[in-house]
């Protein structure tokens, strides 16, 4: 029997379809569910001696303290949190194939503000945000790429399964490099118009499905037991015998993980018949043994008929050639006896999330602290801004040392006063045109 590739859905931590292997959270859970009833037994025998019956108690008070935490934020509680949000196995895949993915690109601008009877030089402080902004990308077309789930084991035991413990992932990703071109653009400009709002700036984006869980206990069949539900595991754990329950949840499901792989366009239509043959073989499939469904090109492609298309320009479509190794290659791999096991990226050089600042923003990136003349609340770019910096020669290189180790932990200036007044909080209209200089693209 060939194992399952990496990257595929059927991927698990050890590569197998069943958790064969005991992982070191499930030994530490037991550690702790035998230590408690050791616990337990400590206070029967020594109830009746006040010094050995209060030690007792507090070893119980701690060990049960530990093994709530453990049991309630275990990977077990989590599917049975997300089971009475969850349909079938088909609704729900179907779900995600069909949903459009979003991109979200957050800045925050901020400061510290010290804080009374602090000694200067500390930097400790408060840290207050007093610009925010969360914009969504827009884009033109999307096509889902997620390839063929199936339950990776045989027939005799899948049906004897009632639960799909179903690790979810989602990845969102460019379908050609104009578009990667155009997200840059707007990272840039987002950029722009927030960097200079304050001292300190932080960036960090999202790509997801709208009601997205990646923890799901899904039902395989039609009937299932009464006994799997979150509350009988809470009261369960709370009476000391979590990891006896956990055991009877385990038996009844397949464990499995897959990855909804999303590609989106801002300038094609990707449901074109040009493109259908080159994503034919990674349209989203299921097969669960028991029943095997194909879907219709048009359930899972989405076309924002609200968006302005511009066709690229050539000085676009030039720029745009720097990202082409950002852009994935899809392919489908094979798995057990030739079954076709879902997509993979085979080029290495591939990167689908850049935490670098934008061109022009090097000198200027989330970490560094700009000064009290440069911070401008309108947003306004400094003039110095774009122009080549001198390099200053009286600096030793440990100052600079030191003025790199200060900026990247985020820390105060040397000086008791913030930067800026009362927080602010401004909602920033989102623009979605942009400005982008000649000097940077």
């Amino acid at each position: 029997m060939k194992k399952s590739i990496p990257g595929t859905p059927s991927e698990l931590k050890d590569l197998e379809n069943k958790e064969k292997k005991i992982s070191y959270r499930n030994i530490f859970g037991w550690v702790f569910q035998i230590l408690l009833w050791i616990a337990i037994l400590f206070c029967f025998i020594f109830k009746n001696t006040r010094s050995l019956g209060a030690i007792s108690f507090e070893f119980f008070c701690l060990i049960y303290i530990i093994y709530l935490i453990i049991e309630f934020f275990s990977e077990t509680s989590k599917f049975l949190c997300n089971k009475k949000k969850n349909k079938g196995i088909y609704e729900k895949m179907v779900e995600y194939f069909k949903t459009p993915p979003t991109i979200t690109l957050n800045c925050e601008s901020y400061h510290f503000e010290n804080k009374i009877g602090n000694n200067v030089g500390n930097y400790l402080g408060e840290e207050v945000i007093t610009y925010k902004e969360d914009y969504i990308f827009p884009y033109y077309s999307q096509r889902d790429v997620s390839g063929l789930f199936y339950i990776n084991c045989d027939k005799t035991n899948a049906l004897k399964k009632k639960y799909i413990k179903l690790v979810l992932d989602v990845e969102v990703n460019f379908a050609d490099s104009i578009s990667y071109y155009d997200y840059e653009v707007q990272k840039y400009n987002l950029w722009k118009r927030n960097r200079f709002k304050d001292a300190l700036f932080l960036y960090y984006e999202s790509r997801s499905i709208p009601g997205f869980v990646h923890h799901n206990l899904i039902t395989i069949g039609d009937k299932e037991p009464l006994m799997v539900n979150f509350y009988l595991f809470a009261i369960i754990t709370i009476l000391g015998f979590s990891e006896i329950y956990k055991s009877y949840v385990n038996s009844l499901c397949v464990y499995q993980k897959f990855k909804i792989r999303k590609l989106i366009s801002t300038r094609y239509d990707l449901n074109q018949p040009d493109f259908e043959k080159q994503y034919q073989s990674l349209v989203p499939r299921i097969n669960l043994i028991v029943k095997h469904i194909n879907f219709n090109p048009n359930e899972y492609t989405y076309l924002n008929n609200d968006y302005e298309v511009k066709i690229p320009t050539e000085k676009e479509l030039e720029e745009a050639k720097k990202y082409e190794n950002k852009i994935p290659n899809y392919q489908i791999s094979t798995g057990e006896e030739g079954i076709q096991a879902g997509v993979i990226i085979d080029n290495p050089d591939y990167s689908n999330y850049d935490k670098s600042p934008p061109k022009g923003f090097e000198y200027y990136s989330g970490n560094t602290v700009l000064s009290p003349e440069i911070i401008n609340p309108n947003g306004d770019v400094p003039p110095e801004f774009g122009k080549p910096r001198p390099k200053s020669k009286n600096k030793s290189k440990e100052s600079n040392n030191k003025e790199n180790e200060m900026n990247n932990n985020r820390l105060l200036p040397e000086n008791e006063d913030s930067f800026l007044g009362e927080k602010e909080h401004i909602n920033i209209e989102e623009d979605q045109k942009g400005y982008i200089p000649p000097s940077i693209y």
